[in-house]
């Protein structure tokens, strides 16, 4: 899964596309890999200033759109120039005219070099997954420059959107260089003209007049970046629209005229149902049935051109070519389920870890990715299935898991239900308790009687087993698929030394779980020297290396921005054989417990037995800035848990530093 952030300065996509089409499994869109190699070379570092930045925004009257874009970048550090030395320039040739891009970097002694043809570039935006796309990329490549000197770029924009929409990132690029002169104006909106701010607006001078809306700053300081920052949280966005009325059921309808063009109900795709599910019994069983063969028999490939980033392949095309996009496949998988008698809708939702849709402004933008609704009264739920609304919630992109699991980066999501007059706009489940990762280690101490220093120093041995399942244990999977035994041993080894550090590992093995819930395993001999110390008294203590689940105090720290979360459950479990004396009897517990996130630990000696069990849930994925407190409630808990020395002849904790 890829984010979908984009830079509409640098007009990696024209106004009223689609923040990423509606076209891919994971988030992405055929331009966004691409993209994201040119952004690693086109980001921004923090020693650029943008002079000047304009965007003019015309919206006509036969629903075109005409952008004019300026750009004046000054490199201020030696050797920076390369943070913007590439700038992609993203279109879809099927609907959109890019004008003459000129371009020109002015020189510290007021010199001017113009850049000329074969400093401009010009590709496909084909990522992976994708055999043929309408999406181009002009690029164009500023030589390198010394400090002082200003990197220009301007051109014109003519734009047929499919939906009257567009959006306008008011920070150039991903880092957030200071901004000397900002001046952003849309005109031209006639009935149904809308606009909103979606981000940090400070700073921000905002004019309206009748289907109008101008934003202008000066002296806009560098933003910094912030960890687990959602995507549009950081950077302020320019959302507009015209035409029509401003409402989710307009978004579904347009959604649903784009599909009703599609061929529906074909014979070769009956008779397929009703092979798939002969003798089967019940609508959950033949769900089951139907959605495995979606997700296994028919890849994941698009063909992107033009309107059919939005519009789905006809089922029986898809059946008989056996590939297709998320668009695809739901659609196929809709017409299966029909001819077995179960209703299932279309749902648009955004495929995205740090990105999500703005339930204030209704339009087609942000969402990228398809999948499928259905009425769960007659599929006998249970209660950890993705159900909300009355409704389950299935992927067929998914490669995977059963209609049980749903992928953690489309849980909590708002996602728009397609279902006529029905139509609407509501938040996906969320199922932190199926994303799970729990490590395990059985060990034995040993005194070595003094030979390791004073006091002497133990050797542990044992064996340790990481088991994941959800979203992590897919991805894992997917990444060891076809590799030799050597090299996913390799990469074994790499995981668990992260989690254990110090400790030498043997005989590693790992293996995928194909269950309702995707599962993976990786299990391995440890052994290690020098984890329980004795003290001049003899009293040993230890640290007990494991996984953390919460972000680090310091991230909560002062933090006006949201944050993201990886939804689940971490646990840590130790069981460790001691020798007789090293631990009495005794025990305690501790830990913080809210809506949005919780945190225990138990610490036990009993019959020479040392045990430890952590475990750690993340309910939301999102966090608003007032939730933050609660949130270090149980970050603060679990990092000093996990830091704090456990001393074997008094396990009860001692007081914790304020400061954590």
């Amino acid at each position: 899964m890829t984010p979908s952030r984009w830079s509409s300065l640098t007009n990696r996509r024209p106004a009223g596309a689609p923040a990423v089409a509606i076209m891919r499994g994971r988030g992405a869109s055929s331009a966004l890999p691409a993209l994201l190699a040119f952004l690693a070379l086109a980001a921004p570092a923090w020693a650029a200033t943008i002079l000047r930045q304009t965007v003019e925004v015309d919206i006509r009257g036969d629903g075109g759109v005409r952008e004019h874009r300026h750009l004046e970048v000054r490199i201020d550090a030696q050797g920076d120039s390369r943070s913007w030395s590439t700038i992609p320039i993203y279109f879809d040739e099927k609907r959109a005219t890019l004008g003459a891009v000129s371009a020109w970097v002015r020189k510290p002694d007021g010199a001017t070099e113009k850049l000329w043809r074969r400093d401009f570039d010009s590709a496909d935006a084909i990522g992976e997954g994708v055999l043929k796309s309408s999406g181009k990329l002009r690029v164009v490549r500023f030589p390198p420059a010394p400090a002082g000197s200003v990197l220009g770029l301007e051109y014109d924009f003519l734009d047929r959107p499919y939906f009257p929409a567009g959006a306008v990132e008011l920070y150039a690029g991903e880092g957030g260089d200071a901004i000397e002169y900002l001046s952003v104006e849309v005109r031209g909106g006639g009935a149904g003209w809308r606009w909103h701010i979606a981000g940090p607006a400070g700073g921000l001078r905002v004019s309206e007049s009748p289907g109008a809306v101008k934003v202008t700053a000066s002296g806009l300081p560098r933003l910094a970046r912030v960890d687990l920052a959602p995507g549009r949280s950081r950077l302020p966005v320019l959302l507009y629209g015209w035409s029509g009325p401003a409402t989710w059921g307009a978004v579904a309808d347009w959604f649903a005229g784009i599909a009703r063009e599609v061929p529906r109900d074909r014979e070769a795709v009956r008779r397929t149902a009703r092979q798939l599910t002969a003798g089967v019994e019940g609508k959950r069983e033949r769900l089951e049935v139907l959605l495995r063969f979606v997700r296994r028999q028919v890849r994941y490939v698009a063909v992107e051109v033009g309107i059919g980033g939005y519009r789905p392949a006809p089922a029986e095309e898809t059946l008989a070519r056996r590939w297709g996009d998320c668009k695809a496949k739901v659609f196929l998988l809709l017409d299966l389920l029909k001819e077995a008698g179960i209703e299932a809708y279309p749902v648009l939702v955004p495929a995205a870890e740090d990105d999500r849709i703005d339930p204030e402004f209704p339009s087609h933008l942000g969402f990228n990715h398809l999948i499928a609704a259905l009425p769960a009264a007659d599929l006998t739920p249970s209660p950890d299935d993705p159900v909300a609304g009355g409704l389950l919630f299935v992927d067929p992109t998914q490669t995977r898991g059963g209609a049980r699991w749903l992928e953690p980066w489309v849980q909590g999501q708002q996602a728009l239900v397609v279902r006529g007059e029905a139509s609407k706009l509501m938040r996906l489940p969320l199922r932190p308790q199926l994303e799970t990762s729990r490590l395990s280690l059985q060990l034995a101490a040993r005194d070595d009687g003094g030979i390791g220093g004073i006091g002497g120093v133990d050797r542990i041995e044992g064996s340790v087993r990481w088991e994941l399942h959800g979203g992590k244990a897919a991805e894992y999977t997917e990444r060891f698929a076809g590799e030799p035994p050597e090299r996913i041993a390799e990469q074994a080894r790499t995981l668990l030394a992260a989690a254990l550090p110090g400790a030498n590992l043997s005989s590693i093995e790992a293996a995928a779980i194909d269950s309702a819930v995707p599962g993976f395993v990786f299990s391995a001999r440890i052994s290690a020297a020098g984890l329980v110390a004795a003290g001049e008294a003899g009293a040993r203590s230890f640290t007990v290396p494991g996984l953390i689940g919460t972000p680090a105090p310091a991230v909560l720290r002062d933090r006006t921005l949201p944050l993201f979360l990886t939804l689940g459950v971490t646990e840590v479990s130790w069981r460790m054989s001691l020798p007789r004396g090293w631990c009495p009897a005794q025990r305690d517990e501790g830990g913080a417990d809210n809506e949005i996130a919780s945190f225990r630990q138990a610490v036990a000696c009993e019959g020479e037995v040392f045990t430890l069990e952590r475990r750690t849930e993340l309910r939301q994925r999102w966090v608003e800035p007032a939730q933050l407190p609660r949130l270090a409630e149980v970050a603060l808990a679990e990092h000093r848990a996990a830091a704090r020395r456990i001393h074997l002849d008094r396990l009860r904790a001692q007081p914790a530093s304020p400061h954590g």
